[in-house]
């Protein structure tokens, strides 16, 4: 068998011999170093299920950390919303003071103490219209008020 070998390489000229040897040199090299290449740059089956269980467990994180962030922000928009609606039912109770004084202001006189800076007070004659104008904007705004108040709590 060798002796075929010589004979054939007998036949090729210097440059076609070097290249051949290149060629059986560089089949060595890939044969040699690369199942140790592959083993390198693959995962066995411990580290990918230790990769796949790190993820899991990152997933689990930041699930519950979206959960505590969704139910922080909830309770942040209630104590908002209900902050605005004692607000509200604060100005509802200024309103109901204030239309209390007017209907007394209708059944008396209609008339009204004004501080003034030079004279100290000053009577006003109120006319009957601008008392029940003012009644009538008074219960306009403490009807849509409620609807707000209403409308917070649905």
């Amino acid at each position: 068998m060798f002796k075929y070998i010589s004979e054939i390489l007998s036949q090729f000229s210097m440059s076609q011999r070097i290249v051949a040897l290149l060629v059986v040199l560089f089949s060595i090299v890939i044969i040699t170093l690369g199942p140790s290449f592959i083993n390198t740059i693959t995962l066995d089956e411990d580290e990918l299920w230790s990769t796949i269980n790190k993820q899991k467990t990152e997933l689990q994180e930041l699930q519950n950390e979206t959960s505590r962030l969704n139910k922080v922000i909830r309770d942040n928009q209630l104590e908002c919303t209900n902050q605005i609606v004692d607000r509200e039912r604060e100005i509802l109770e200024k309103l109901a003071i204030l239309e209390n004084n007017m209907k007394n202001m209708q059944s008396q006189k209609r008339t009204m103490m004004v501080d003034t800076v030079n004279s100290g007070k000053r009577v006003i004659q109120l006319p009957d219209r601008s008392i029940e104008m003012m009644m009538t904007g008074i219960k306009d705004l403490k009807l849509e008020i409620n609807k707000d108040i209403e409308n917070r709590g649905k």
